[in-house]
């Protein structure tokens, strides 16, 4: 399995983890609230039904328009909160117990209604005794159930709070063993990331002498961290090899280089013998120029000198001529 799909089961985990705790935290308020509305209508109905129980026995004592109308006024008290609570009492032992106070409700309102119509009409004490009995039967019947109903709440609440403190429990128990394997899977990361690091240091000083430092167990794994490992080995075979070459070629390239520069500098001195030469050359041919130069002007001196004296001897060869002319 690789860490990517170990990290994501974790990370799956923790989130269903995260989204049963919300629910089951929504179902235990939604519980608790819903069995302190039971008890709030139970705590109701059984008030009223004192009230109501009071009122008859009142009513029964000393007949009189106040303790009647009082009991109707109260019995239709008692009769909004059976309506309000109806929706409450779904599950079928609460419906049952409901139904029947419901039940128990109506068949007061007629005792009672007889009740009256035999004190106004002024019949027997033994039926209003009669009445009155039956009453506090009905009475008792409906505390009794509401009692129960009540119970149930309480045991509902219950329940829902023991499976609250399980659901607890088992995702402590769940998020340890995750956090745990977390833990190894994040250490066994940074141990192999940390070996990397030792590897590629190594490999930057050029120290291709083994090829990783872990183990063959993380280096077979089939995760992100053995390919890792695998392709790194494969590069540092082929770095091994290649600077392998690369020193072979750096040596050839050296002994040739070393070779031309013993060439070059052969032909250097070579070149600098015909320089010297060329030098000594030179001078000898500005000497021989020098000397030549010399010759020449000694040579145009003579020549000029000659030019003169010709010059002189024809001056001197006309003047004897002109006076042998002038003798004749």
């Amino acid at each position: 399995m690789t860490i990517r799909t170990k990290l994501r089961l974790s990370s799956i985990t923790i989130i269903i983890m995260i989204i049963v705790f919300i629910g089951a935290m929504f179902f235990l308020v939604f519980t608790l609230q819903q069995s302190y509305q039971k008890q709030q209508f139970s705590q109701k109905i059984t008030e009223t039904s004192f009230q109501l129980a009071l009122l008859r026995s009142e009513y029964s004592t000393h007949p009189s328009e106040r303790p009647k109308t009082q009991w109707i006024n109260t019995y239709e008290v008692l009769s909004r909160i059976l309506d309000e609570a109806t929706p409450l009492f779904s599950k079928t032992e609460e419906k049952v117990l409901f139904e029947n106070t419901r039940k128990v409700s109506e068949d007061t309102r007629e005792l009672f209604g007889q009740l009256i119509i035999n004190v106004e009409q002024g019949g027997n004490e033994t039926v209003s005794e009669e009445l009155s009995n039956q009453l506090t039967v009905k009475a008792q019947t409906r505390v009794s159930d509401v009692l129960r109903l009540s119970e149930l709440s309480r045991a509902e609440a219950d329940n829902a709070l023991r499976l609250f403190e399980f659901a607890v429990i088992i995702l402590g128990i769940l998020f340890a063993v995750i956090s745990i394997i977390s833990y190894f899977i994040t250490t066994s990361i940074i141990a192999s990331l940390q070996s990397l690091g030792e590897d590629f240091t190594r490999i930057s000083a050029l120290d291709f002498t083994t090829t990783t430092t872990t183990t063959t167990t993380t280096t077979d794994s089939k995760d992100e961290i053995g390919i890792l490992k695998r392709a790194f080995n494969v590069m540092v075979e082929k770095l091994k090899e290649s600077y392998a070459t690369l020193e072979q070629k750096i040596r050839d390239r050296t002994s040739e280089l070393t070779k031309r520069t013993d060439e070059l500098e052969k032909s250097q001195k070579a070149t600098v013998n015909v320089l010297v030469d060329l030098e000594e050359a030179k001078k000898k041919v500005d000497e021989k120029l020098k000397e030549t130069e010399r010759l020449n002007k000694v040579m145009i001196g003579r020549e000029l000198d000659m030019i003169e004296l010709k010059n002189k001897l024809k001056t001197i060869s006309e003047k004897q001529v002109s006076s042998n002319e002038k003798s004749k």
